[in-house]
């Protein structure tokens, strides 16, 4: 087949006939005559064949993977792709095109669906007429910007889309720093709080926002050069992060040869104009003080990443120091400004009190609060973590945190009965809580409060001791003898006067005179060496717990821990006990005579000790005793 001809299959008679490309060569007039052709470029002049009679182009998908051709939605036929020429002359002479960044493109209004829409970067999507216009972007000036409904002109000196118009979703929403979701509209608003420093948070008078330290804000910075270099002072902006970057000339939105240059230092000095410091650019070097971080000419408006060095476009990001200078050179002698703005990550964030978030979802979305909120389940109202109340005071005075003295760091932490564990076994394995066999919930273990009035406030669960320290109550723990043993006997004693486990004299009593002078009050308590201790009878021992105090002895009889015969100072209490009996001598106290172990009960080893142990010089038949047991005084 000759590629020169073409059969002509659409007027009769058909017939073979030189094909559309070959016109550039043989005669270029008969393309514009021909039905079958269209020109598609002047310079070079080129023929085509007209998209409808190219073979299979009847199917939609063969269309349009064709890079002449696309698909007309509204006849719903395959035509020519409009704006496909190469040349600007012949782009700009069709009223559908724009000559942009050295290629030909279709202005938005000609898109016809919402997939060509969303691929051209420049354009946005109206979901309610369904019409492809502008992007916001694309106003360079504040007063084309401001007259269009759907956009807005930000404090830095660039035009955005409105919330409500830019997003439908929840997710795409949030995404952008301008935005967040109205979950009760369920509409896209702009950013409430969205102050750039702290002292404009703090200046809020409507009170709905705080600032944010451990939290990240992001910012947009501003800067413009008239045709000059020009530095400027970033120490407000010092520890901020430059990740992406917006590089508008506001009078030239074409292809425009102005360059951006940016030094990450003052080079006044060294390279006062665009110039000088043009060979440290191109050499990449630091005769101008210090090495450049960017340059690039013309509009940039898709926000790039913000390259770390020469030729990057990887967007590394740069954070920032004292200052930086910016050097705008316009090569086409018309003296056009430059604007470049910097995104920036800032450390700390205003945002809106947790308060104003009234849902669990809301409250513990980070995209919100930041991660300063929690759910308060007790209350159904959204909180400030505790751990943002590092003083003792403002912790007590907030009712779901508690304060823990002992911890390192994060001494104020949410109250266990918050912390919505519902199983013992989640309850105790944070070292803060208790699972209470009482109420069957979680609660804060009680050493973890450390004032009587917070002690003794928790329904009973819990006791303040003597020496300072709050435990659970002794009753609770033990109801029983045994029980009161085995739970609390490092703190708890059996009070068989009145049936109950309670505190031991050691813990409950304190050592000044109000302590010692309830101490003798309680018949299970005693005075030794200005001590307060339990006696022996109570103090719910075992055999060798008892071996350790020489004032005890084991009643083997009764398998417990209970005094000594020689302490003991009457005829009755020396009877209770069948390993002590009463020997009548002298005056001793108010009675004649004292108390001592039985023989057979001594605590010896040879029969020799029996006289000396008694301080007697009768003679007693002792028996040889080597079990366990405590030493007689």
């Amino acid at each position: 087949a000759n590629p020169k001809c073409m059969w002509d299959s659409w007027v009769q008679p058909y017939a073979c006939q030189r094909a559309c490309s070959a016109n550039k060569i043989y005669n270029a007039t008969n393309c514009f005559q021909d039905q079958a052709c269209y020109v598609k470029d002047l310079a070079p002049f080129t023929c085509l064949t007209r998209c409808n009679l190219r073979p299979l182009h009847t199917n939609k998908t063969v269309c349009e993977s064709d890079l002449e051709c696309e698909w007309d939605y509204g006849a719903d036929y395959c035509t020519e792709r409009i704006c496909n020429a190469e040349s600007q002359t012949v782009c700009e002479l069709d009223v559908r095109c724009r000559y942009d960044t050295g290629a030909c493109t279709r202005r938005c209004g000609f898109h016809a669906v919402i997939d060509q829409c969303a691929r051209d970067a420049l354009c946005m999507w109206l979901p309610g007429p369904k019409q492809c216009v502008d992007d916001c972007r694309t106003h360079l000036l504040e007063e084309t910007c401001s007259n269009q409904t759907r956009c807005v002109w930000n404090d830095a000196g660039y035009c955005y889309t409105a919330c409500e118009y830019a997003y439908n979703s929840l997710t795409t929403c949030d995404a952008d720093k301008l935005c967040q979701w109205d979950w009760e509209s369920d509409v896209c608003q702009p950013k409430e709080c969205n102050f750039p420093t702290q002292s404009t948070c703090s200046g809020d008078t409507t009170g709905s926002c705080e600032w944010t330290a451990s939290d990240k804000r992001t910012i947009d910075v501003s800067f413009t050069g008239l045709n000059n270099a020009t530095y400027f002072d970033l120490s407000a902006n010092s520890g901020c992060q430059a990740m992406k970057y917006f590089q508008i000339i506001p009078n030239a939105p074409g292809l425009v040869s102005v360059v951006f240059t940016i030094f990450p230092c003052n080079t006044l000095t060294l390279c006062p104009t665009y110039a000088s410091a043009k060979s440290a650019i191109q050499n990449n070097d630091a005769t101008c003080g210090c090495k450049y971080i960017h340059t690039k000419a013309s509009n940039q408006l898709v926000w790039p990443g913000f390259p770390v060095n020469t030729g990057s476009t990887s967007g590394q990001g740069w954070t920032t120091t004292a200052g930086m200078t910016l050097y705008v050179w316009d090569n086409t002698n018309q003296a056009l400004s430059g604007r470049i703005v910097l995104e920036m990550k800032c450390p700390g964030l205003c945002r809106e009190v947790c308060a104003s978030h009234m849902t669990l979802a809301n409250c513990n979305n980070k995209v919100y609060t930041g991660g300063d909120c929690q759910w308060d389940v007790t209350n159904s109202v959204c909180q400030t973590k505790c751990p943002y109340f590092p003083v003792e005071n403002d912790c007590t005075n907030r009712t779901w945190c508690q304060w823990h003295p002992v911890l390192t760091v994060n001494k104020c932490q949410l109250k266990c009965d918050r912390r919505q564990y519902t199983t013992k076994q989640t309850c105790e394995n944070d070292p803060l809580c208790w699972w209470s066999p009482f109420t069957t919930s979680c609660t804060s273990k009680c050493t973890e409060y450390y004032t009587e009035e917070a002690c003794n406030s928790q329904d009973g669960q819990c006791y303040f001791f003597g020496d300072g320290k709050c435990r659970v109550a002794c009753a609770l723990l033990g109801p029983t003898r045994s029980t009161c043993r085995t739970a609390g006997s490092a703190y708890c004693m059996w009070n068989d006067d009145n049936g109950q486990c309670e505190g031991n004299c050691a813990v409950r009593y304190n050592g000044d005179e109000a302590g010692l002078i309830q101490c003798e009050e309680n018949s299970v308590c005693e005075i030794i060496a200005g001590m307060c201790i339990t006696k022996c009878p109570n103090r719910l021992w075992d055999q060798i717990q008892c071996a350790t105090d020489n004032r005890c002895m084991w009643d083997m009889e009764n398998s417990a821990c209970d005094a000594t015969c020689t302490s003991r100072t009457n005829p009755d209490w020396c009877g209770w006990s069948s390993m002590c009996s009463w020997v009548e001598s002298s005056i001793i106290g108010n009675y004649t005579g004292y108390c001592r172990h039985e023989c057979q009960y001594l605590p010896m080893q040879n029969v020799s000790t029996c006289p000396v142990v008694y301080n007697v010089s009768e003679t007693c038949t002792c028996l040889l005793y080597t079990s366990p047991s405590p030493r007689d005084s």
